[in-house]
């Protein structure tokens, strides 16, 4: 017998920024009524922060499955570690192991983040990162890219150091002891993922490459939701009488 995507409860957690008015799209091709954005956590600064900010609202929203969008993807491994109910989570464009080894010698300095997440915050810093988000995708740059330096701009420069800091100082998979089946959905050509992957040896991991920006999921939902469900629908369902089951 194989899950239902329909009666399945969906977390969405957005990058970085934690904003998730660009991902909407997404909630609506999934299915409005069972997705639920977990935003809120502004005032957050690393991943256990967030994380640890969520667990509550998790519960309390009953979700059986998490989407982590690049930071946020992360923030879906280390929930499963207080959600044992979780029936999957879904990667997008995201890692289990640090990004971008190169920035590792800055990342170790709060004070280097900090001028960093100061620089990407400006004018030129932040037309910039869209531009890399979005793949240098001019149609795309025009369509969201305002957006985008927006949500980049409303993060303070100290938090958003921070968050990047915290990404970079461990392998997340370490600090589970079990893990749910999980899918990463991955662009093809995204240069914010060099050096990192999806990879744990406590859970069964599949992996789809597809052409496309590292937003993904702000800028191709129709194909992200199709992916979700089509992994969705190869699960297992919960047996009779188990805890996910009285979900």
């Amino acid at each position: 017998m194989e899950l239902d995507p329909e009666s399945v409860r969906i977390g969405i957690i957005p990058g970085i920024d934690g904003a998730v008015e660009l991902l909407l799209p997404l909630a609506r091709e999934l299915d409005p009524m069972q997705t639920v954005l977990l935003d809120g956590w502004s005032g957050c600064s690393s991943v256990e922060e967030v994380a640890s900010h969520l667990i509550g609202r998790c519960r309390a929203e009953r979700l059986a499955v998490l989407v982590g969008e690049s930071f946020g993807g992360p923030v879906a491994v280390l929930l499963a570690k207080h959600l044992p109910e979780l029936r999957a989570i879904v990667m997008v464009s995201s890692f289990t192991t640090p990004p971008l080894r190169v920035l590792s010698v800055v990342t170790r300095h709060e004070s280097l983040c900090r001028l960093g997440a100061t620089f990407i915050r400006t004018t030129i810093g932040s037309w910039l990162g869209a531009a890399v988000l979005l793949g240098w995708h001019r149609a795309w740059i025009r369509q969201i890219g305002k957006q985008v330096v927006r949500q980049i701009r409303n993060v303070p420069a100290k938090v958003l150091g921070r968050r990047l800091r915290s990404v970079h100082r461990f392998d997340v998979c370490s600090v589970v002891d079990a893990l749910p089946p999980m899918l990463s959905i991955e662009a093809r050509c995204d240069p914010l993922r060099w050096g990192a992957s999806v990879t744990s040896s406590r859970a069964e991991v599949a992996s789809v490459k597809v052409e496309g920006v590292h937003l993904l999921a702000e800028t191709q939902p129709k194909l992200l939701a199709r992916l979700i469900t089509e992994f969705l629908e190869r699960l297992p369902a919960p047996g009779p009488g188990s805890k996910e089951e009285l979900m």
